[in-house]
Order: structure tokens, then C-alpha cells, then sequence
């Protein structure tokens, strides 16, 4: 409760390497996929969005489809958006705060069976204003192309004092 009083802020947690909290999606193939959260009454759709159709591997005798590239993305839900389902919107405080400052992170892990090691990518920590707007509402968009299906995407969030 203490969180909603002052907007959100983590300040009792500075380091967003160990302080975030993280989300998570498994992609396990060529659609697209998104889930919503909740963070101190804010709430956000992350998502991971295919952007090039599928291709064939042509080394062995049967189709193998190979990862396409995909678009990693964060936004700002408003109460009334239709991705958060009825009983998110009766359940859950809804800050009604216009905006608000977040840090974030996207990494992206994935097995190469070739290499027989696992595989990571990640997206530098970034610190942007969220708001209702279109202009405000999203993050930046990381790209990232993984070695294989499937591959897991960790969403890492903090509030920053504000």
C-alpha cells in the first residue's frame, strides 16, 4: 500500500540491477505475444511483435522454420484500454497519474543446439518519461534475432524517486 502513496517511487531500492522488477514472456513461435502487468498501480503491455515472415531450413531434408526478427516493446495501458480484461479494471488500483518516469531493460535468452550453450541479448538500461499520450505511451523498440525457438524475453522495471 505504501507504494501507491508516493506515486509509485522505489525508494528504498536505488541499484536497478538487483532492485527491478522483472516480467517475463516465452516466444515459442513466428506470432506475436503480450501480456499486461501491474506495477504499483500502473499498468503496461509488454510485448513481442514478429517483423519478417519465417524462412525454411534448407540444409535438411525437412522444413525447419528459423526464428524471424522481433520487435520487443513496453506500453502504458489507460484504464479503459481494451487490453486489460474486466476483472484487471475491478480488481486493481489504477494510478491516474499522467505520467510517470521508468527505467527499464529488455534481455533475451535463447539455447544454440549448435553450440550446445546458452545465448543472451540484451538492450542498455533506459530511463524515459511514460504517459496517456501516443507520443508518451511506448517505449523504445528493440530489435533482437534470436538463434532459436524458443527464446524467453525478461522485461526488468523500476520506478525511479521522482
Amino acid at each position: 500500500m505504501m507504494q501507491l502513496q508516493v506515486g509509485g517511487d522505489m525508494s528504498l531500492v536505488m541499484a536497478f540491477e538487483s532492485s527491478a522488477a522483472r516480467y517475463g514472456l516465452e516466444v515459442t513461435d513466428n506470432s506475436r505475444i503480450a501480456d499486461c502487468i501491474n506495477l504499483h498501480g500502473f499498468f503496461f503491455e509488454t510485448s513481442a511483435t514478429p517483423v519478417d515472415m519465417p524462412q525454411t531450413n534448407r540444409s535438411t531434408s525437412a522444413p525447419k522454420e528459423q526464428p524471424a526478427a522481433f520487435y520487443l516493446q513496453i506500453r502504458r495501458l489507460k484504464p479503459t484500454d481494451t487490453a486489460l480484461n474486466l476483472g484487471s479494471r475491478e480488481k486493481f488500483t489504477f494510478s491516474m497519474r499522467q505520467d510517470r518516469e521508468l527505467m527499464y531493460g529488455i534481455t533475451v535468452q535463447w539455447f544454440d543446439p549448435r553450440t550446445n550453450q546458452f545465448c543472451s541479448s540484451e538492450s542498455p538500461i533506459k530511463r524515459q518519461r511514460f504517459g496517456f499520450s501516443l507520443k508518451t505511451c511506448k517505449s523504445e523498440v528493440f530489435e533482437i534475432r534470436p538463434g532459436t525457438l524458443p527464446f524467453r524475453v525478461t522485461f526488468a522495471l523500476f520506478f525511479p524517486p521522482s
